[in-house]
């Protein structure tokens, strides 16, 4: 049985786009929307416990902080 370059391209796409899809629901965290900081840059807690730094002029950097956001 022989395959089309067309037909190995849709299942590769759809192979990809079933791994990349979320596995479970989001799990509600207690810090949630707290301040958290880094240097000179604020920002607010995230679900997944990273910290949304707000980097002007308009940037958002989310990264895990020690010691904040339940890390």
């Amino acid at each position: 049985m022989q395959f089309t370059s067309l037909t190995v391209a849709l299942v590769s796409f759809l192979a990809g786009t079933a791994l990349a899809a979320p596995a479970r629901d989001r799990e509600a965290s207690p810090f949630e929307g707290q301040p958290c900081s880094r240097r000179q840059f604020s920002g607010f807690c995230r679900f997944d416990g990273r910290c949304g730094l707000q980097i002007p002029p308009n940037e958002t950097s989310f990264v895990f902080v020690k010691g904040q956001c339940g890390i």
